[in-house]
């Protein structure tokens, strides 16, 4: 099932070039002129005495007071830009061929080392691939093994989501809306970039389980999952996802301080008391959900059957016991897989989501409703620079934070981690397994994996920052960062 590298490059020549048609049919076809023609008209229709400009339509007489909400796409505010007329859809349409080549090249190959000699103790002697999985192999194979969850999970965050966010991103550039529905698409804008980091999350998981070291005969055996050209691929494309859509809640804060008589939240409304607490002690509990998480095991996998008894014996030098703590995993990728440029973005991917981003939302909440909970007032109207920035940025943190996700991911496997291994196992050796079963009454490998206080810390603490977040928008307004764009995007 190894592919060949020709195909790889001749399905990136055609999926890329498919794309690029489309983008010149938009741009020629349903572009930015069509925008424009439908300004003009909207335009038209207020009377001689309005004419278009980049940001929206003005009077000549500079009264702005009469102007009625326009319902306007997002493209249409940028007229005057040909680069972000351009790059923008250019980029979308090029992660969403991305995504598609990454389906169809190899994510991940297992393989089987042995190293050692006589002369030269670390001598490679044999070094073979035993599955070169595609995610569709992947996927189809593990829906085969019955582990559904799994395969759900993978079929989203390599298939689904991807397409459906670019589709989504395309009905939020192009299609005629008012601020308040805009903003609230880019809310699940945001919560399908956090979803599509699954696969990701899954990988941190799947590569310290499905590693195997064990001696015999003077020689060392290695088993390792090792990321192929597909993980390095789908990792960036979920990375330049996620800032896309940054880039595109930032548009939409330009878009709505150019646009004028925009219906918005002021910034100097008083914030209850009661939901000033309820915010701080999300914050607190969200706080002390990843510091649980950080600190103890997350879940474990003990391996029983032939393999389980080979690893309890002293040839092993791997326990038949695995516990995955966060803070281990990103030095065990590293050092399980030779595909170190697959690693370093799954490692980055890791680090930023389940902990470096989860933490900075944790400041920014604790700053923001500490100082609803002292002053009573909306933190973005505060004279304290770094309170404003503060609840700015909390918005675009959260697309980075994802103990929710990395939770999914964790709980799938803890549940059918067995399935998919017996089912690899089987793949290779035919009925050898059987006929051990037969003989031995025990069977080849079977995984027993168990959920262990750090992933409840991550299901409170992901559900928590979740609700957390839907607070502040809800009470503070939905960030468009800079002082200007302190008043709320919408009113949710």
């Amino acid at each position: 099932r190894r592919a060949d590298r020709s195909i790889i490059w001749i399905s990136a020549v055609v999926v890329f070039g498919a794309m690029s048609v489309i983008y010149l049919v938009y741009m020629f076809g349903a572009g930015g002129s069509k925008h424009l023609r439908q300004v003009s008209r909207r335009t038209h229709l207020l009377g001689p005495e309005w004419h278009i400009e980049p940001g929206g339509p003005s009077r000549a007489d500079g009264q702005m007071d009469d102007l009625p909400d326009l319902v306007l796409p997002l493209a249409a505010h940028f007229q005057g830009s040909n680069l972000i007329q351009i790059c923008l859809p250019c980029c979308c349409l090029a992660l969403m061929a991305s995504s598609i080549w990454t389906v169809i090249i190899p994510a991940c190959d297992v393989r089987i080392r042995a190293v050692g000699g006589i002369v030269d103790t670390q001598k490679l002697v044999a070094d073979d691939s035993l599955l070169v999985y595609s995610f569709p192999e992947m996927i189809h194979d593990f829906w085969q093994s019955k582990a559904y969850l799994i395969s759900v999970l993978l079929a989203l965050g390599a298939v689904a989501l991807p397409q459906l966010k670019g589709c989504l991103w395309f009905c939020i550039w192009t299609m005629p809306m008012t601020m308040q529905q805009r903003a609230k698409l880019l809310i699940l804008n945001d919560m399908l970039s956090r979803a599509i980091f699954i696969n990701a999350c899954f990988l941190c998981v799947l590569i310290p389980t499905l590693h195997v070291q064990f001696s015999m005969s003077g020689l060392d055996f290695e088993v390792v999952a090792e990321p192929a050209i597909g993980v390095i691929s789908g990792a960036l494309t979920v990375l330049l996802y996620t800032v896309h859509s940054q880039v595109t809640l930032l548009l939409h804060g330009v878009a709505m301080r150019k646009a004028p008589h925009t219906s918005t939240a002021s910034t100097d409304s008083q914030i209850s008391r009661g939901v000033s607490v309820l915010g701080l002690t999300l914050s607190l509990v969200v706080t002390l959900c990843l510091w649980g998480a950080c600190s103890y095991d997350v879940i474990s996998f003990t391996f029983h059957g032939i393999i389980g008894f080979l690893e309890a014996t002293p040839l092993s030098r791997t326990s038949p016991t695995s516990y995955v703590q966060m803070l281990d995993l990103p030095s065990r990728i590293w050092s399980f897989t030779d595909m170190k440029t697959a690693a370093l973005l799954i490692m980055f991917i890791f680090i930023v989501v389940a902990i470096v981003g989860p933490a900075a939302c944790c400041i920014a909440w604790f700053c923001s409703w500490g100082h609803s909970v002292v002053t009573g007032r909306n933190p973005r109207a505060s004279r304290f620079c770094v309170v404003r920035l503060a609840a700015d940025l909390s918005t675009f943190l959260f697309a980075w934070s994802g103990l929710d996700v990395l939770w999914a991911a964790v709980w799938s496997a803890t549940l059918e981690m067995d399935l998919v291994t017996q089912w690899l196992v089987r793949a290779k050796t035919g009925d050898l397994c059987n006929v051990i079963q037969d003989r031995l009454s025990e069977e080849c490998v079977q995984v027993e994996g168990a959920a262990l206080s750090g992933s409840w810390c991550l299901l409170f603490g992901g559900f928590a920052s979740v609700v957390l977040f839907l607070l502040t928008i809800r009470a503070f307004g939905y960030s468009t960062l800079g002082r200007e764009a302190a008043i709320a995007s919408c009113t949710i």
